[in-house]
């Protein structure tokens, strides 16, 4: 019997879980994104997980950002076979992971909140929805849209000195110089989200609730409109997880009802794969 391999995988690293023989093993790599990134960067991955597995025989399944978005399915697909000792395999969205590890093979509504933000339904087996823009357009509710209102705070002098005194040691005080520091970032998205981190502490302040709400306002705005109020929203992702209670109060203003909430779904994963699952 092959090992199980179960990947999740976004654009700046990836959390692994190797199966065999009953015993886990957790691990991370870098990660890979085929619709802004080169295959250099899936090259690099390779190459990590081969350090981890080397010549064993594994099952793949392999949940990533960018599948099913234009990416090159199935150069993906053979370079894995080139490169790894494979059995099966399978590769399929990170929304369709999140779906599995929140709702195994239950119906429910799926939503990520982390770097960026989406949301679907899940009957099961099959995703609808799941519409959101991306960056710099959409990801409502994300660590991105947070990190960008933050920002924006920051330099309209809008926020608490305090908190302004805070992220001055990460912000410079010069606008110029930060809009040119952003500008050379190869991914301005995760370094807005990167920004959340900081308002761990301050998480009480009237201002961090504020716009921690308006955001999650948004998101449920443009992607939770159409959901039954019966149906319980589940989600996955570090804003999610870290702001659970600001999301279920914004929840609760729309008559809706939080489900589960992961900050990763790997360990959910291995679960819907084991085969005594």
């Amino acid at each position: 019997m092959n090992a199980t391999l179960i990947g999740d995988v976004g654009a700046t690293g990836s959390d692994w879980i190797l199966i065999r023989q009953g015993e886990k093993e957790v691990f991370s790599c870098g990660g890979f994104n085929p619709v802004s990134q080169s295959f250099q960067r899936l090259d690099n991955l390779l190459e990590d997980l081969v350090r981890h597995i080397g010549s064993l025989s594994v099952d793949v399944y392999y949940y990533g950002a960018g599948i099913g978005i234009g990416s090159d399915l199935e150069s993906m697909q053979a370079r894995f076979a080139e490169v790894l000792n494979i059995g099966e395999m399978e590769f399929a969205s990170d929304l369709l992971g999140a779906a599995r590890a929140l709702c195994g093979d239950d119906p429910g509504v799926v939503c990520i909140l982390g770097t960026g933000s989406n949301a679907c339904y899940y009957n099961g087996s099959v995703l609808t929805g799941g519409h959101s823009l991306g960056y710099p357009l959409g990801d409502e509710g994300s660590g991105m849209d947070i990190g960008r209102r933050l920002v924006k705070d920051f330099y309209y002098g809008l926020m608490p000195s305090a908190l302004y005194t805070h992220l001055n040691q990460f912000l410079p005080s010069n606008r110029l110089d930060f809009l040119q520091h952003y500008k050379s970032q190869l991914a301005p998205n995760q370094y807005l989200a990167s920004l959340t981190r900081h308002l761990l502490g301050f998480e009480n302040q009237t201002y961090v609730q504020k716009i921690v709400s308006d955001a999650f306002t948004d998101f449920i705005k443009y992607h939770l409109y159409d959901v039954e109020r019966t149906e319980k929203i589940n989600a996955v992702g570090s804003i999610a997880f870290y702001f659970c209670g600001d999301f279920e109060k914004c929840l609760r203003v729309h008559d809706l009802e939080m489900g589960k909430i992961l900050q990763k779904p790997i360990e959910a994963l291995a679960f819907y794969h084991s085969p005594n699952n």
